[in-house]
């Protein structure tokens, strides 16, 4: 879930971190467009599974 540029209200952070399948993951204090966010959160999630690896 990318969250909106402003940031999640109190009740929507409750509400996400009540889901069973929600993990918190961060790219740091940068606060990112969504588009740029998404593409940032693809290339973090593809270097982790070794998808750049020879």
């Amino acid at each position: 879930l990318i969250g909106p540029e402003g940031g999640f209200d109190d009740t929507e952070r409750e509400a996400i971190r009540a889901h069973p399948a929600a993990k918190a993951i961060t790219l740091g204090p940068r606060i990112l467009r969504g588009e740029t966010a998404a593409i940032a959160a693809t290339a973090l999630w593809m270097a982790a599974a070794g998808d750049w690896q020879e």
